[in-house]
Formats: C-alpha cells, sequence, structure tokens
C-alpha cells in the first residue's frame, strides 16, 4: 500500500537516499531479467513531468500534461499498479506522485538518460521548465529550492556503474556516461578554490558516499588540499570514512567533534547505559578507523587541527596509532579544546617520532601529567620541534622545571607560548635559569596573563642580560608597574641584549613608566615596545608565528 511505503522510506533515513528508495521502490522490479512490458515508453516522459514538478514545486499532474507529452493514459498503469502514481478522479483524472522522494527519484533519471533517448521520446524541446545539472547544483538554487538537493543526491548515486546497469535492464534505457564528468565539473572542482568550507564539505562528502563509487571517489578529491570537518552525528562519521581514505593529496586537515558522536566510560553511569554506550563506540569505531586511514593515504599532510572535539578513548588510541604508523610528512599540529583529558598526553606520544614535526599548538589542557611525556618526546633526537604553544594548560612552576631542563639540554625550541598559564615568581625564576644557559636556543618567548609581577622582574633582567638569542619577549597581562618596567630597563638600556620586541601591560597615565620607556627607547633604539591593551588570545601579533 501507498502508506506502507511511506513507512519504508521514514525508516530507511540511515541509508543513502537511492539505497533506500530502491528497496522502496526499485525492487517492484528487482529480479527481472527482461524489461517490464510497457515501461520504458512511459518512464522518459514521466521522469520529465517528476523534473517539471521539482523545479514548479508541484507533484500533481493532469491530462492535459500527458497529452503535450503525447502518452497515452493507459500506458501509466504500471507505476499505478505499483503505487509509485496515485490516481484522483475529481472531474478530470490528475496524478501525483505517491511520495516526494519518488519524485525526486524520477527526475535524476531524467537528468541521466541519453540525450537520444530523450529525442526518441519527443522530449528533446520540452525541458524549458528544467534546469540544467550546473543549474540543478548550485548552492544559490539549491537555497531556494530544498527539493533539488535530494534530486542531486539520487544524481550522484545513479553514477553508480551497477545501479546504472539496473536501470537499464530493468526499464530499458540508456543511461548517460557523460553524466560523471558534469557532476565533477559543477560541484566538485569549484573553479579557483583549492578547499571547501565547511558547508560545502558537508555536501559534498554526502554526494560522493550516495554515489557508492570509490574512482568517482577518487577523482573527486585528487584537487583537494584543504578540508574541514564538523562531525555533528553519525551520518556525518559515515560520509567522512567513506571519502577520506581517497584523499591523496590532502595538505591541510581541521577536525571538529560533537559530544555524543563518541560515549566515554563514565562509571557513574547505569549498567544498561553502559553497555549501550559500548555498542555504540563499537559501530562507531570501524567508521573512525576508515576517517583515520586519510593519514595513510594523504602523505603530504602538513597541517593537523583538531578543536572543540569530544572524543573517547577507543578513538583516540586509534588515531594516535594510525599518526605513529603512517609515513607522515606533518609539520604543524594544533589540539585546542579536546576530551578526555589524557587525549592530549597520548597525541604527544604519538607525534615524537615525526622528524618534520616543527610547530605544536596544546590548548585546555587541565591535567598536571602532560608535561613530563611532551618534554621526553622533545629530548629524542629525532624531534625537530621549534614551535611549542601551551596555552591555558594548567601549567605551573612544577611544569616550568620540566620546560627549564628541557631548554638547558639543546633543545631545537626557539619559540615557546605559556600565555595564560599562572607560572608566577617561582616558575619564571626556572625560565629565567635556563635563558642564561648558553645551549638555550630560545628567540621568542611569550607569557601573557602568566601571574607575574614586579618581584620577577629582578631575575628576568638578569637573564636578559646574558641571553644572547632571546629577540621577542611577550609580558603582556601581567601587572608588573614602575618598579618591575625599572629592573627591565636596567637590562635593556645595555647594547648587549639582542631583544627586539617587548610587550607589556602599559598604563598610559602612569607617567613614570611612560619616562621609563622613553629612556629605554631612546638608550636602546632597535627595540620595539608594544601595548597589549588591545587585542588579547589568539588576535595579539606575537601569537602570529604559530598560524599556519
Amino acid at each position: 500500500s501507498s502508506k506502507r511505503q511511506v513507512q519504508v522510506l521514514a525508516s530507511l533515513k540511515e541509508l543513502g537516499e537511492l539505497e533506500a528508495l530502491g528497496l522502496a521502490v526499485s525492487s517492484h522490479w528487482a529480479g527481472k531479467s527482461h524489461i517490464r512490458p510497457g515501461l520504458q515508453a512511459p518512464l522518459k516522459p514521466l521522469c520529465l513531468l517528476a523534473a517539471e514538478g521539482v523545479w514548479t514545486r508541484s507533484s500533481v499532474f493532469d491530462g492535459e500534461d500527458l497529452r503535450r507529452l503525447g502518452v497515452d493514459p493507459s500506458a501509466l498503469c504500471p507505476f499505478l499498479d505499483r503505487n509509485i502514481l496515485q490516481k484522483s478522479e475529481d472531474g478530470e483524472a490528475c496524478y501525483s506522485f505517491i511520495h516526494l522522494s519518488v519524485q525526486q527519484f524520477l527526475a535524476a533519471v531524467f537528468y541521466v538518460l541519453e540525450p537520444e533517448e530523450q529525442e526518441a521520446a519527443g522530449l528533446g524541446g520540452r525541458r524549458r521548465r528544467v534546469g540544467d545539472v550546473r543549474k540543478l547544483l548550485s548552492q544559490e538554487e539549491r537555497l531556494k529550492n530544498p527539493s533539488l538537493t535530494h534530486v542531486g543526491y539520487f544524481l550522484f548515486g545513479l553514477c553508480n556503474e551497477r545501479r546504472a546497469v539496473e536501470l537499464e535492464t530493468t526499464f530499458g534505457c540508456l543511461v548517460s556516461t557523460a553524466i560523471k564528468r558534469e557532476l565533477l565539473r559543477y560541484t566538485l572542482m569549484p573553479q579557483g578554490k583549492k578547499s571547501f568550507s565547511v558547508t560545502d564539505t558537508k555536501e559534498v562528502l554526502h554526494c560522493l558516499y550516495e554515489s557508492q563509487e570509490e574512482q568517482l571517489v577518487k577523482d573527486a578529491m585528487a584537487h583537494v588540499k584543504e578540508m574541514s570537518l564538523h562531525l555533528k552525528n553519525k551520518t556525518d562519521v559515515v560520509h567522512s570514512s567513506f571519502c577520506l581514505k581517497h584523499c591523496g593529496n590532502l595538505q591541510k586537515l581541521s577536525l571538529q567533534v560533537e559530544e555524543g558522536i563518541f560515549l566515554d566510560n563514565d562509571t557513574s553511569l547505569e549498567s544498561g547505559t553502559q553497555i549501550e554506550r559500548s555498542q555504540n563506540d563499537q559501530h562507531m569505531l570501524p567508521l573512525w578507523m576508515d576517517l583515520c586511514s586519510v593519514f595513510d593515504a594523504s602523505r603530504n599532510l602538513l597541517f593537523l587541527d583538531i578543536s572543540q572535539s569530544f572524543l573517547s578513548a577507543s578513538s583516540v588510541r586509534i588515531l594516535g596509532e594510525k599518526i605513529v604508523s603512517a609515513a607522515s610528512s606533518l609539520q604543524k599540529v594544533v589540539l585546542k579544546n579536546i576530551s578526555p583529558a589524557d587525549a592530549y598526553r597520548n597525541f604527544c606520544m604519538a607525534f615524537g617520532g615525526h622528524k618534520t614535526l616543527t610547530h605544536l599548538t596544546l590548548q585546555g589542557n587541565n591535567q598536571n601529567d602532560m608535561l613530563p611525556p611532551l618534554c621526553e618526546v622533545l629530548r629524542n633526537p629525532k624531534c625537530n620541534l621549534q614551535y611549542l604553544r601551551l596555552w591555558c594548560c594548567n601549567i605551573t612552576s612544577d611544569g616550568c622545571i620540566h620546560l627549564s631542563t628541557l631548554l638547558q639540554q639543546n633543545s631545537n625550541l626557539t619559540h615557546l607560548d605559556l600565555g595564560l598559564n599562572h607560572i608566577g615568581i617561582i616558575g619564571l625564576k626556572f625560565l629565567c635559569e635556563a635563558l642564561k644557559k648558553p645551549l638555550c636556543k630560545l628567540r621568542c618567548l611569550w607569557l601573557w596573563g602568566c601571574a607575574i609581577t614586579a618581584f620577577c622582574c629582578a631575575e628576568l633582567s638578569s637573564a636578559l642580560r646574558s641571553n644572547q638569542n632571546l629577540i621577542t619577549l611577550d609580558l603582556g597581562q601581567n601587572s608588573l608597574g614602575s618598579s618591575g618596567v625599572n629592573k627591565l630597563c636596567d637590562a635593556l638600556k645595555l647594547q648587549i641584549c639582542p631583544l627586539q620586541t617587548l610587550r607589556l601591560k602599559i598604563d598610559e597615565s602612569d607617567a613614570r613608566i611612560q619616562k621609563l620607556l622613553r629612556e629605554m627607547k631612546e638608550s636602546n633604539p632597535q627595540l620595539t615596545i608594544e601595548s597589549d591593551h588591545r587585542d588579547p588570545k589568539d588576535n595579539r601579533p606575537s601569537s602570529h608565528d604559530f598560524i599556519f
């Protein structure tokens, strides 16, 4: 019955658009080795009517429409018998599609029919109300008419060779092979772009998944160098996992995983919920493994950004193992606000063997056990990390002990950002010990909002006198006062100090500080002194060295 068909369609949301419709509609003729008598002739005009209806937002046609296309109403009987069409006897007979998805599918079939098929059916000059493939796939048209989006999904589904053969066998029509080239041209290879926006990416991956055609995916992804993924639900993971393993030339990947896709093992949960969560993860992890195989496929991946992501212990382990095993060329990695808490520690250990990695940003970690293994990784002779940003990572004076020891051991580290960590007087003292040592290669040190006060400045001034490498020092959002600035002046007035840029929290109303700054500039003309009263956090100019 028609009610049953609607129920079938509604229950198959997790399948691809074409797979769901195939079960609900095409199965009526499945298994027939011969063409159903009477289907070939009415199919073509029926597909045109479906396409016209989608473009004009109508699902009803009447006898006048049939006469316009030269179709005998009796030819529609197979479609009426199978509940693909329904007929109303209110005055002159009117026909409608049993479900909008059926109409959208038949509209897609219209686009894949060979042109000679359309000419033979007398449809060549009768498609004025139907837009071409370029128009069908344009974002502007899809925003005006959401039905076009689903026609596009079906169109990609019909690119699958197996499905095309089934369509030809069932209905006796010829399917155009040129449609793949058109889809690649208008949807997957936007002119002048090397990447997609997050919205574009979601749409493209959905379309490619509908095709279930791996060669089409490879061709489509061959030109993509940058991709941003925002995984909001299971469907997003399904689509992404199918496509990313074919991204052979990807250079930059940004990933965000919403809460609820991976479910952590919270011991406070009831046992039934625990079992449900375990089953969910067991279903998701194979998909996640496919997605992570992008590290195997993309040997030129340079930049990885995982931000605002809720992972699980298992998904972190899988991703870490993929990073370790792949012959990766990663140069820059950004990890921001990730759960579970130990994900940072595990990822740091995964990056240990990568000679190519030069930039690492960790932000939002609140675990105290991250620095020891991280410093151990940095001590590895194979490690070439030069830029390390530990923004708001709960680093205290204890953590500074590990960093100080590292900096004194011939580390390659030249840029260190400890912004928004409460290192205080003791933490700064340990860092200053490292700055005094000749093996310390630091050229840029950011201590933005690190609870540094005037009491710290004598130690810092002494370190600046000894250090011969540091050219940038950011002390923004630290209340140094005139006494603290005065201590810094003692060192910075000396011509032997190589510092070129100093950033301070400057009280412009304090005459004493203004006088000290003028004296500092007069004694050391090469020094640029900046005020940080304007752009905090990531917008501050001194953070630009960490942006890819």
